[in-house]
C-alpha cells in the first residue's frame, strides 16, 4: 500500500509501470512517508516560517511546522510528474477515505493514470 511508505507493485501497475530487478525505493518510501504518513497532504500550501497569525487547522500541527518543499531529480525527464501523479493520487485516497470509510475503486473510476 502507498500510504503506508511502501510502493505495491498493483500501484506501479496502475500507471503502467513495470518493476524491474530491484529498485532503490528508499527514497519514494521516505517521500510518501514525509507527504502522506505524516498528513502533510491535508496542508493546501507550505506553512509560514514566520505567520502573521496563530496558525490553525492541520497548520497547527507541530509534526507539519517544519515541512519544506522537496526538490525531485532523475535521469528520466518523467519521473518528477509521475511522483506528483502517484503523490496526488494517494492523498485523493485519504481524502476519500475520510468521508467514506469503505470505499470502493472501480475501473470505470480511474486511478493515477487517469490524474496525468
Amino acid at each position: 500500500m502507498i500510504g503506508t511508505g511502501v510502493v505495491a507493485p498493483e500501484a506501479l501497475k496502475l500507471i503502467g509501470l513495470q518493476a524491474v530487478g530491484r529498485v532503490d525505493r528508499f527514497r519514494l518510501r521516505t517521500l510518501f512517508a514525509d507527504m502522506i504518513d505524516s498528513g502533510a497532504w491535508r496542508l493546501l500550501w507550505i506553512p509560514p516560517s514566520l505567520p502573521y497569525y496563530e496558525p490553525a487547522g492541520a497548520y497547527a500541527d507541530p509534526a507539519l511546522r517544519g515541512l519544506t518543499k522537496r526538490l525531485v531529480f532523475g535521469s528520466w525527464i518523467v519521473v518528477p510528474k509521475m511522483l506528483t501523479c502517484l503523490l496526488s493520487y494517494e492523498a485523493e485516497r485519504q481524502m476519500i477515505r475520510m468521508l467514506d470509510t469503505s470505499p470502493v475503486n472501480t475501473p470505470e473510476g480511474g486511478g493515477p493514470a487517469a490524474l496525468c
